[in-house]
Parts: structure tokens; C-alpha cells; sequence
């Protein structure tokens, strides 16, 4: 629902506003997309399961710490993030990284409560959250 609301916002704000295009827009958005897409590709290809949007693992999910998931524990959210940022720089909406920060936000509580349900279902996670980082690799 947050997705929707960054890219309704995105296409209504570039309708309505005469926001200025440049080169450097256009590397940004090829950069943010490219990156996102790439990232999604490969997340789904190393969870190698089925995957929803309901943060409580299925019974029979099982914890991967391998691939893209030894650097960041949430490649998919983050690819998410990249994709939508992406698309405001598409859109030249820059009204819109005002919703984009409260998906940020939520996307973050999110998190927490997936995180929760996966300690409780895998005591080993808790090991591996204290080696990987949630978003961005060395960072955060």
C-alpha cells in the first residue's frame, strides 16, 4: 500500500508540476531502477522459496544466510527502496521523497515485526542479526 502511495504521488506530481529533467536525473534513474531491478532479481533467486508480503514466515520457510542474505539480512526491502527511488527521479517528484520517507519508515517497523516472528521461529537468528546488517551493507 505504501508502494502505491510513492508511485500514485510520483505520477500525479509530475502531471501537475513542471519540475525540471536533466542529464543527471535521467543517471540517477537509470542508476536507482538498474540497481533495484538487479538487486530484486537476485534476492528472489537466492531465497529460492515462496515469497508474500505477510512478514510472518510460513511453517515450512527456512532461514537463509547465504548469497546476497550474508551481507544484508533484507535485500528484497531494500531493492523496494532503490526501485521507488528510482521512480521519483523518473517523475522528477521531489514533493514525493516526502512519502518515500514514511515508506521508509515503515518499511523499518515492518522489519522489526518480521524480525520478531523470525527469532521466534528461528533461534538461530538471532546469531546471524548480530553478523549482518539490515539494509545496507556495512552500514545499517
Amino acid at each position: 500500500m505504501i508502494v502505491s502511495a510513492v508511485v500514485i504521488s510520483s505520477i500525479i506530481e509530475k502531471k501537475y508540476s513542471d519540475n525540471y529533467r536533466s542529464y543527471a536525473l535521467d543517471y540517477l534513474t537509470f542508476l536507482f531502477l538498474s540497481l533495484g531491478f538487479l538487486l530484486a532479481i537476485f534476492s528472489f533467486i537466492n531465497f529460492g522459496q515462496k515469497i508474500t508480503p505477510n512478514p510472518v514466515p510460513d511453517e515450512d520457510a527456512q532461514l537463509r544466510t547465504t548469497g546476497l542474505y550474508s551481507k544484508i539480512r533484507h535485500p528484497i526491502y531494500l531493492s523496494v527502496l532503490l526501485l521507488l527511488l528510482g521512480l521519483i527521479f523518473f517523475f522528477a517528484a521531489f514533493y514525493t521523497l516526502v512519502v518515500y520517507v514514511i515508506a521508509i519508515a515503515f518499511i523499518v517497523v515492518k522489519i522489526r515485526f518480521e524480525e520478531q516472528q523470525l527469532m521466534i521461529k528461528f533461534p538461530e537468528y538471532e546469531d546471524y542479526r548480530k553478523h549482518t546488517k539490515k539494509l545496507l551493507p556495512y552500514i545499517y
